[in-house]
């Protein structure tokens, strides 16, 4: 026969604790999300800038599509070389650290 408290003791009690962990997760992947769209949005931008007449004429680019794809070019190779440099700085000095130079410097340089 079992007493009226006994029945609790077979269920597995949710700990708060349980719940911390996934808390945490939003707080990291909300603003990898973000810092991420903002990234592709600020790539695409670049390249309808290439595209927008006023910017070629105020760069006298204007007839010039070499120079204007080599610019273009010169920006891409540009990320794709800062891609290995990255590796290196977030294996020697942690994800956090870079991920922070990496925001502050990215802001400074847009700004």
């Amino acid at each position: 026969m079992t007493q009226a408290g006994d029945h609790e003791e077979t269920y597995p009690r949710k700990s708060v604790s349980g719940s911390l962990p996934q808390l945490r997760w939003w707080f990291i992947a909300l603003p990898l999300l973000i810092i991420y769209l903002l990234g592709q949005t600020d790539k695409s931008n670049i390249s309808v800038v290439i595209a927008n007449r006023q910017f070629l004429q105020d760069l006298n680019l204007i007839g010039r599509p070499a120079v204007t794809g080599l610019l273009m070019s010169g920006l891409l190779f540009s990320y794709a070389i800062s891609i290995f440099f990255w590796g290196y700085f977030v294996k020697r000095f942690g994800p956090r650290n870079c991920a922070i130079t990496g925001v502050v410097s990215w802001g400074v340089i847009l700004f």
